[in-house]
């Protein structure tokens, strides 16, 4: 059971309020100079230049880009957590040539924040691999994998007379 703060459950439980959510994803690869960041809210004006304005989220010091973005958050179970899927929306196709050009998974950090204080991590997702990317013409799909099931033999033993003398 995740322990919350007090104004996310107050947050929560209201009827209405002003209080939501705020997704910090960061993607990292070895081959990338610098990590990815995103925001799945527009909080303030980050960038302008002569013919755009660009949005995001400030945080702890970094700049995370909005991009409209939908994720599945891992479930929590006895069997440990569970996968994510993570949709962007493919609207400006800067990610596209970053993502194919990309030889290995690339590491994925999801933080989650509140709009009203954005420094504070209420709780965090570290160390998922992107992994069977689909790209379309409008969104970038993938799935978010612990690193440890991905890499796990399967079977994890060969059954043969050498190793289960028993079975034979």
């Amino acid at each position: 059971m995740r322990i919350t703060s007090i104004d996310f459950t107050r947050a929560v439980y209201a009827q209405e309020t002003g209080v939501f959510p705020i997704l910090l994803i960061t993607i990292d690869h070895d081959s990338l100079s610098e990590s990815i960041l995103i925001s799945t809210d527009p909080t303030e004006r980050v960038e302008e230049t002569a013919s755009t304005l660009i949005y995001g989220t400030i945080s702890n010091g970094d700049t995370y880009f909005f991009f409209p973005i939908s994720i599945t958050l891992p479930g929590e179970s006895d069997e440990g957590p569970s996968g994510m899927q993570m949709e962007i929306d493919n609207i400006g196709r800067d990610l596209v040539p970053i993502i194919r050009s990309l030889t290995s998974p690339p590491t994925i950090k999801v933080d989650i924040v509140l709009n009203t204080d954005v420094d504070t991590v209420l709780g965090s997702w570290p160390e998922f691999l992107l992994v069977n990317v689909k790209i379309n013409a409008n969104t970038i799909h993938g799935e978010l994998m612990l690193e440890t099931l991905i890499y796990e033999p399967y079977p994890a033993a060969v059954f043969n007379p050498s190793e289960f003398p028993g079975c034979f």
